[in-house]
């Protein structure tokens, strides 16, 4: 099961709001718009801080089919014509492509990472390019995800170096050692402009013939 947690990653999702959709789920980064006497939201607002049920009802009746689907899609991109995405400026046909549609966030991997300032750099640029999303009813910030579980399942190339969940789970104080180890991954993740990890794996190690999971869980 892939999700993001709310205990011990909260500091991950402290900007977000979730919303419901005719078309799905939708991810509202938590914000703070100029409601219309009307109830409507003014357009040009981008959602940034506070939002309260009223006003997300008002987002979402505002929005397009297009604008409900697309929050629903988190599309990752390693590469670019067999390049790894790493500085966004470098790849203008990527920056068009994103602006079609108002996309619910992105999620990064290795290819993507290679050193603190420049996944920071990178993160950045691509909330920028967000903002000038093609004819979006209302400019809703991207969640950034990335895989971050400890272990041998890493994406950044700095920070601390976590053992992995079945460590975690054969020491003694497991919850309070796991809970520990989230935070830290957490405030890492949130200092260089990550708000979502789909971390940590909770599948149970209990089929020899699944190699996938194996330390990644906290137990068998």
């Amino acid at each position: 099961m892939r999700r993001s947690w709310k205990k011990p990653w909260v500091k991950l999702l402290k900007y977000n709001h979730i919303a419901m959709a005719s078309a799905g789920m939708l991810l509202l980064s938590a914000c703070n718009v100029n409601v219309n006497t009307n109830g409507t939201i003014n357009k040009s607002d981008e959602i940034t801080a506070g939002l309260t049920d009223n006003e997300a009802d008002s987002i979402i009746e505002g929005m397009s089919m297009d604008e409900k689907i697309s929050q629903m899609i988190v599309p990752a991109f390693r590469t670019w014509n067999e390049e790894n995405v790493t500085d966004l400026e470098a790849f203008p046909e990527l920056k068009e492509a994103l602006k079609k549609h108002q996309y619910g966030g992105i999620i990064l991997y290795g290819q993507n990472i290679t050193g603190t300032g420049q996944v920071t750099r990178l993160l950045n640029d691509l909330q920028e390019n967000n903002r000038e999303t093609d004819n979006a009813s209302v400019h809703i910030p991207y969640l950034t995800a990335v895989d971050e579980e400890g272990g041998i399942v890493i994406r950044l190339n700095s920070g601390t170096r976590m053992t992995g969940n079945m460590a975690i789970g054969a020491t003694e104080d497991g919850a309070i050692n796991a809970e520990k180890t989230g935070t830290v991954i957490g405030e890492e993740l949130e200092a260089v402009g990550f708000n979502t990890d789909f971390a940590p794996d909770i599948d149970v190690n209990n089929n020899p013939a699944n190699p996938v999971i194996g330390t990644r869980s906290f137990s068998d």
